[in-house]
């Protein structure tokens, strides 16, 4: 009590009047101390000496000193107990650790329900339940009486503390009280069940350690029995993977003991019906749960990683659910672009075409993927809306046909006239207008408004920070697997990949409308071109139909509604 009962304020005087008692010699002084609370004892700030000098450790009673403890102090009350009833209570105790605890539940509800004559029956012990049922009032008193705070603790920290087997049954298991008590809240749930005897904390190895004082606690209390049985399934996985991460920790951290994302998947999932997250596990279980995803996303930021190995990357991505905004597509169906600023200023075109000043704008970070075309092409009132979308443009009667169909590669095969159908479409579904980018635009986007940026990255051809010619690929990757080759507003992709088709005429730049000039300008080099082809200010102007696999586009707006 003094360490649980007792002001804060309060304790100090009374240990300093305890040392004062014990100095003096005329006293003997006895303290006795719970096992479970000796570590707090001992953690005491400057605890006297003569406090802790001399210990004397009390060994457990075995069953016939319980059996004593039950019937002697009964008979010198001038109780009567029914015949077999000590034992039977004792049988029901069983001998583990809490069992006293156990105990003294069962006698203090039997005492309460002795009859008239100061009997205590077998029909008396029926009625509460025994045992169980002492445990089960208990432990939801114990539970009414905490905060609300505390309260909503109760399943994550006896999830932690409950081990279900493949049969479906309840067993305890012991955990660090660090593990479990991460605030005040979880340590007052702590501190509350262990005061009340249903928690037992121990000393370990590594310090104090709790466990339930008996797994009747799992069966019999309504509350924790429902819930356990209602996630035994999700529990259970739970605790293969916490094995699984203990092996991995094992190996050192070996990258092949790690689980892919159709094994991680089952775990989150169960995590969340459990209403925790990954984050709330103890070490390995945290890192080892990390998703796959984003374990290859951080392999991308590592410049030693190959070219194959990113272009697998890209592939997987697509495969297990490309996490990163910006490549797929809103709940909606619309594309989800992720919108990157570009400031304001002049652009020099090359060969002569002049000067051009470009207000500030927002431009895509990737460029188009084959899932956003793709959304355009199976939307009855998309591509096929002769309508809406193509008024003045060559439409042909099917789409292009991507080259990798991988949702998150770039999309393919698009003349300059699919890309402005695209946009219209685009621009209805988000409810803001989105298009191509003038020619000047574009080299803004990839130079940053730095004109000695002869890369998007800076001045000099870096290998790894694009897919050209050089990476040995001979096709396209998914979007953004190069982030070093970012320019200085974020944008990937600028270098490399695909073409991307711009507005704006090839003889003509300043001409951005439809006319009659059949060639467009293109920008940014692809695949099959060498570093030479994908510099900021390189430009080619292919025919304004033609459908290829080294040409897809990105898109542009100037004010972006970004929660739609």
């Amino acid at each position: 009590e003094l360490l649980t009962v007792v002001a804060e304020s309060q304790r100090a005087p009374f240990v300093e009047l305890l040392a004062a008692a014990a100095a003096t010699r005329r006293l003997r002084l006895l303290v006795t101390m719970r096992a479970d609370f000796y570590p707090r004892w001992l953690a005491w700030p400057r605890l006297p000496e003569a406090l802790c000098a001399e210990q004397l450790p009390v060994v457990a009673p075995g069953l016939a000193a319980l059996f004593q403890m039950i019937t002697a102090p009964a008979a010198r009350a001038g109780l009567d107990l029914d015949e077999g009833l000590a034992a039977r209570i004792l049988e029901e105790t069983g001998s583990d650790a809490g069992a006293l605890a156990l105990l003294a539940f069962a006698l203090h509800e039997l005492y309460e329900a002795r009859n008239k004559a100061g009997r205590l029956t077998h029909a008396a012990y029926d009625g509460f339940g025994g045992v169980r049922g002492a445990i089960s009032r208990r432990a939801e008193k114990t539970f009414q009486a905490l905060p609300p705070a505390a309260q909503a603790l109760l399943q994550t920290v006896f999830g932690e503390l409950v081990e279900v087997d493949e049969r479906g049954v309840a067993t305890r298991r012991r955990l660090p009280r660090s593990r479990l008590a991460s605030g005040e809240a979880a340590e007052g749930l702590l501190s509350a069940f262990t005061d009340a005897r249903l928690l037992v904390s121990s000393q370990g190895a590594a310090g104090a350690v709790i466990e339930v004082a008996h797994e009747a606690l799992f069966r019999e209390w309504p509350r924790l029995r429902d819930w356990i049985g209602e996630r035994a399934d999700d529990l259970r996985t739970l605790r293969q993977a916490e094995a699984a991460a203990a092996e991995w920790q094992r190996s050192g951290g070996q990258a092949s003991h790690l689980w892919p994302h159709e094994r991680l998947q089952p775990v989150l999932e169960a995590l969340a019906r459990l209403t925790r997250t990954r984050t709330e596990l103890a070490e390995p279980a945290c890192s080892f749960l990390r998703p796959e995803a984003e374990r290859l996303l951080a392999e991308m930021d590592d410049p030693a990683t190959t070219h194959d190995r990113r272009a697998w990357i890209g592939d997987r991505l697509a495969s297990i659910g490309d996490p990163r905004p910006g490549v797929g597509l809103r709940p909606n169906g619309a594309p989800n672009i992720d919108w990157c600023e570009i400031p304001a200023g002049t652009v020099e075109l090359e060969a002569g075409h002049g000067e051009f000043r470009v207000e500030r704008f927002f431009i895509a970070r990737y460029p188009l993927t084959w899932w956003q075309y793709q959304a355009f092409v199976a939307d009855p009132q998309g591509y096929a809306d002769r309508k809406r979308w193509w008024k003045g443009l060559q439409r042909q009667d099917s789409p292009g046909e991507q080259f990798r169909p991988i949702g998150n590669c770039p999309a393919d095969n698009v003349s300059w006239y699919d890309a402005l159908a695209y946009c219209c479409w685009a621009s209805a579904r988000l409810g803001h207008e989105v298009r191509l980018p003038t020619e000047a635009e574009w080299q803004q986007a990839a130079t940053g408004g730095q004109r000695g940026n002869t890369y998007p990255w800076g001045t000099d051809w870096r290998e790894g920070r694009a897919n050209t010619r050089e990476s040995r690929l001979s096709r396209t990757t998914a979007v953004g697997m190069y982030p070093a080759g970012a320019s200085v507003a974020g944008v990937l992709d600028l270098a490399g990949n695909v073409w991307e088709w711009c507005l704006s005429s090839h003889a003509n730049p300043r001409q951005t409308v439809l006319g009659n000039d059949r060639w467009r300008v293109v920008r940014g080099g692809s695949w099959d071109d060498d570093c030479r082809i994908v510099g900021c200010v390189c430009r080619s102007g292919p025919l304004s139909g033609v459908r290829v696999n080294v040409i897809g586009f990105r898109v542009l707006c100037v004010s972006p509604i970004l929660n739609c």
